[in-house]
């Protein structure tokens, strides 16, 4: 679970199992508050990033195919960025607080790098 305190934090993921993050509750977050996730290893596991309400917008960017998802808050709380052999050295997300919802902006080399559910 990552703490409203860590705004502005830089993850750099290496991840050969895998692993769940919790985001902070949006009203704990508050508007401005951020993080960012990249990753340093083609591991094998997959990096679980999830909302604690049905809050998330994403926006993604694939070097294969353009925009993979555009999801406004629909229900979705978790991306899945899938180190397991689909996502590549530097590919990244960043979650940014509003104070009302999360929004996250993806950027990844290949379009089945991030699952979102």
């Amino acid at each position: 679970t990552i703490e409203a305190a860590k705004c502005g934090t830089l993850l750099l993921v290496d991840c050969d199992s895998a692993s769940t993050v919790t985001l902070p509750a949006v009203a704990e977050a508050g508007a401005g508050w951020w993080i960012k996730f990249i990753n340093v290893d083609e591991g094998t596991g997959t990096i679980a990033i999830n909302a604690p309400a049905a809050i998330m917008s994403v926006s993604t960017h694939s070097s294969e195919g353009g925009d993979v998802k555009a999801l406004s808050a629909g229900g979705q709380t978790t991306i899945n960025l899938n180190v397991n052999d689909t996502s590549t050295l530097g590919d990244q997300i960043e979650i940014v607080c509003d104070g009302t919802l999360y929004h996250a902006l993806v950027h990844v080399d290949r379009d089945n790098a991030i699952t979102i559910a």
